[in-house]
């Protein structure tokens, strides 16, 4: 899937966490084994394992599943896994000849599973060819992306904007906030581009889809307490979760204090809060927020 929303594991027996329990024990005894054994595949295994620790949702991301998320990885489970099957060869001609010589037995040779591995990673090698070629086309235009998402996961966050964007078009108000609520809570929560979407663009002035956007901003606003944000980009956001609640004594202390930090967006900062600010003299009320 383009964007990928499984349920988490809320069961300790969920097949998914049992399959992942039991590679991470076989991945830990193979690099354990390797270490003991001074072998060169365990550095393979142990360079999998750091690049997975960035990605592994001890700090839960928005999207919990990527495929960039893999390209440091697979290295190491590559690396590994081809320096265990030859390690596996080898252990099947002693064995085999072992065998021969105490019995007079047969069997298939390491040559004859080395030539059907090489069939096999051959035949998933143009299998995945083929797909990537079809996949491919989904790159073309966001929109393909996001109808992808929504066909895999239909409970999802995407699918549930995209419902949200059809209500609009055809002006149903509650149907589009109720859907966009759904969407909220499964992370597509960015107020400003609530906002900003043409296809919600009927609806962006009615109560109901402005009440959404202010209780968007402020989950946003109390996650932004917690974490404690001060980089230049996320005051400003907070800024603009201030202004679109209509919170403007708030919003003008995070512009204040973007305008302070470092970054490039100084000079876009120091517009909007001489904006603010004459907005403010004006007539008591702020600009529109984003």
């Amino acid at each position: 899937s383009a964007f990928q929303e499984p349920p988490p594991a809320t069961s300790w027996l969920d097949p998914w966490w049992l399959s992942g329990v039991f590679a991470g024990m076989l991945l830990t005894a193979r690099a354990w084994m390797g270490l003991r054994r001074r072998r060169e595949e365990a550095a393979y295994w142990v360079f999998a394992a750091a690049s997975f620790v960035p990605v592994s949702q001890i700090f839960p991301f928005l999207h919990p599943v990527a495929d960039r998320y893999l390209y440091f990885i697979y290295p190491g489970l590559i690396g590994g896994s081809l320096l265990a099957g030859v390690e596996i060869l080898k252990h099947l001609a002693t064995r085999r000849a072992s065998r021969r010589a105490t019995h007079g037995l047969g069997g298939l040779s390491p040559d004859a599973v080395a030539r059907g591995m090489a069939v096999g990673v051959l035949g998933l090698a143009t299998l995945f060819g083929l797909s990537s070629a079809e996949r491919a086309k989904l790159w073309r235009r966001e929109t393909f992306l996001l109808v992808d998402a929504a066909a895999h996961y239909p409970e999802g966050g995407t699918a549930s904007f995209l419902r949200a964007r059809r209500a609009a078009q055809s002006g149903d108000v509650d149907t589009a906030v109720t859907e966009l609520r759904a969407a909220s809570h499964r992370g597509i929560d960015s107020f400003s581009a609530i906002l900003g979407d043409a296809g919600l663009a009927p609806i962006a002035q009615t109560p109901a889809f402005r009440a959404l956007v202010r209780e968007v901003a402020g989950r946003w606003i109390d996650r932004a307490r917690v974490r404690g944000y001060s980089t230049q980009a996320e005051l400003r956001m907070l800024g603009h979760a201030h202004l679109v609640r209509e919170e403007y004594d708030q919003a003008l202390v995070a512009l204040e204090g973007a305008e302070r930090a470092r970054g490039p967006f100084r000079d876009v900062v120091t517009a909007e809060l001489e904006a603010l600010r004459g907005a403010i003299r004006a007539g008591g009320s702020g600009p529109e927020g984003e």
